[in-house]
């Protein structure tokens, strides 16, 4: 018990240190080189990943964004999707993160652009043209 609770204290401390070193003087210390820091840095969350094995913890690193969106796992349970905006041209997205066996619940395409739906809910509403035409003169409809 007593191990563990070390490799807890350890763990915490690594990496408090490893975020608080981003602002501290180890850049300086670098001479401000964002690699070498970077460097430094990987070397120090290597120890950790290491002591963690060693004692046979389960855990796994946290991951930046950036980490995410290239994440082998991540890709390969399609939690990203691409859509094709008319204007902008096709980008990538988030998944829906529900998956449902007979239901589709998925991203069904882009945004609608500002009013461009704003008759057809009108008139799925009740509006007439006559009264969508009367909100567009007064100034409502932009």
């Amino acid at each position: 018990m007593a191990n563990q609770r070390q490799l807890m204290n350890f763990d915490t401390q690594s990496f408090n240190d490893i975020n608080d070193i981003r602002g501290t003087g180890l850049s300086a210390l670098l001479g401000g080189d964002q690699s070498a820091l970077d460097s430094a840095l990987e070397l120090r969350k290597a120890g950790v990943q290491r002591r963690f094995d060693e004692q046979d913890v389960i855990w796994a690193p946290a991951q930046t964004l950036d980490d995410v969106i290239i994440d082998p796992q991540v890709r390969a349970n399609d939690y990203f999707t691409t859509v094709d905006h008319p204007t902008h041209g096709p980008y990538e997205t988030v998944q829906t993160p529900l998956k449902f066996s007979r239901s589709d619940v998925g991203v069904r395409g882009a945004a609608p652009e500002v009013g461009q739906q704003t008759e057809e809910v009108l008139l799925e509403t009740g509006f007439t043209w006559d009264e969508i035409a009367g909100l567009r003169a007064s100034g409502a409809l932009g």
